[in-house]
C-alpha cells in the first residue's frame, strides 16, 4: 500500500538510535507480515519481532505526511521504532509479501521447542479441527 508523499528521507527523519537501519533489515528479511488499510487514512500492519506474537503497527497519514504512529513494542525513545520503519519501507517500496514459506519461517524463527508447542496448543484451542489435521499429516509423515 503506497502512502502519498512518503520518501526515505521522511522515514529517516522520524528515527534515531539506529532504528532506520534495523527497520530496513526487518523490511528486507520479510518481517512485515501484512499491511492493510484500517479505516480512512490509516494502515495497520503486523511485524515479526523478538516477541512470540507479531507487533501491531498503526500509522495515520493525511495529505502526503505521516501524522501519527503506534507500535505495540516496548520501544519508547520518542522516535519511530524499527517496526514502524519496516512498515513504512514496505509502503514506500510496495506491499509485495514474501512467499508463504518465508512468512512462516519468519514467524517461527528463533522459537525453541517449548515455544512451538505452546503456539500449537493455542492454535488448537482456537481451532480444534487443527488437531485432526495435525494427526493426518503426522500419520502420512510416519508412513513415508
Amino acid at each position: 500500500m503506497k502512502l502519498p508523499g512518503l520518501t526515505e528521507s521522511t522515514i529517516r527523519a522520524g528515527t534515531s538510535n539506529g532504528s532506520y537501519t534495523r527497520g530496513a533489515h526487518y523490511h528486507n528479511t520479510g518481517a512485515v507480515l501484512s499491511v492493510k488499510p484500517n479505516g480512512k487514512q490509516q494502515i495497520e500492519a503486523l511485524v515479526k519481532g523478538s516477541d512470540l506474537a507479531p507487533y501491531t503497527v498503526r500509522i495515520g497519514y493525511e495529505q502526503a505526511r505521516v501524522v501519527y504512529v503506534e507500535c505495540t513494542c516496548p520501544y519508547h525513545a520518542g522516535s519511530w521504532c524499527k517496526h514502524v520503519v519496516a512498515v513504512l519501507l514496505t509502503c514506500l517500496h510496495g506491499t509485495e509479501q514474501p512467499d508463504p514459506d518465508a512468512r512462516l519461517e519468519a514467524l517461527l524463527d528463533g522459537l525453541d521447542r517449548e515455544a512451538l508447542v505452546s503456539l500449537i496448543k493455542r492454535l488448537v484451542a482456537q481451532d480444534p479441527t487443527l488437531m485432526d489435521r495435525l494427526e493426518q499429516v503426522r500419520s502420512i509423515d510416519m508412513a513415508s
